[in-house]
């Protein structure tokens, strides 16, 4: 019981609440580039944060409220593409609207469903993922996705850093995109994807572009560390904060993994 008030207190729900819910999108314009083809119009009813939302959030990641509402995170009730209702909420089958900015007229989002095995992720168009929040940092990091980044921004209060997400590991970041992030992350720029031959192939084409510092949660192939998860948030809620934020303290010492060859690694992963 004290565990589901504390996610109360946290996620400001039941008599803890601040009155804010989210009934209306707020509209909002972007200078960043788009990456790929815009198609379909999302239409929603958002609903409350709820106590399962606080479970899946906060008690797995550390992600609160906050940091949910600071990255444009709503938790929705009904969805609807191209006026066809496509989603209703069930507790077993959450979904989250992530809203990226505007094109134009149209609203770019990412709809995440997380409880699902297949088909977990919906959008209408392509924008860097937290880019609309980007500050001056000592260690900025690209990392795979919005999740990820709003994992790292539980540790912003003790360690100067950030994250940002490309809509895909496919997609690397135009000259453009990445001069307007060195604006603001002007020491270190790391990307950190998943240790699998999409994840590579993106941290040594970056590198290779723009000479970022390529970081992997390893698997023990190749000599490697075996981290036993494939992601910072993975790794968070197997072995929690307190031993993420000290990995995350020690890939910044050390700069780069173990392995320094990455591109070999990208040929034997092709086998």
């Amino acid at each position: 019981m004290l565990l589901l008030v504390h996610i109360a207190k946290t996620f400001r729900i039941h008599e803890y609440t601040d009155g804010h819910t989210f009934k209306n999108v707020i509209k909002t314009t972007t200078n960043y580039i788009p990456q790929g083809k815009i198609s379909p119009v999302f239409e929603f009813k958002f609903r409350d944060w709820d106590v399962n939302d606080g479970k899946y959030w906060y008690n797995k990641y550390g992600i609160t409220r906050a940091i949910l509402e600071a990255h444009n995170v709503y938790a929705i009730q009904i969805l609807w593409v191209n006026g066809k209702i496509v989603y209703t909420y069930r507790n077993t089958d959450p979904a989250y609207g992530y809203y990226l900015g505007q094109i134009g007229d149209l609203l770019i989002w990412k709809i995440y469903f997380p409880c699902r095995k297949e088909y977990r992720f919906m959008t209408n168009g392509s924008l860097i993922q937290g880019g609309k929040l980007l500050k001056e940092v000592e260690h900025g990091i690209v990392i795979k996705s919005l999740k990820d980044v709003m994992q790292l921004a539980v540790f912003a209060d003790t360690i100067s850093l950030q994250g940002i997400a490309p809509a895909s590991e496919t997609m690397i970041l135009n000259r453009e995109q990445f001069t307007y992030v060195e604006t603001y992350w002007k020491k270190n720029i790391y990307t950190f994807s998943d240790f699998d031959l999409t994840g590579v192939r993106f941290g040594s084409e970056m590198r290779r572009r723009y000479k970022t510092r390529p970081l992997y949660l390893t698997n023990g192939r190749y000599n490697t560390i075996n981290f036993q998860a494939k992601d910072i948030s993975d790794y968070v809620s197997k072995f929690g904060l307190i031993q993420a934020e000290k990995l995350i303290l020690q890939f910044i010492e050390v700069g780069e993994n173990i392995i320094d060859d990455w591109d070999f690694i990208v040929n034997e992963l092709k086998h």
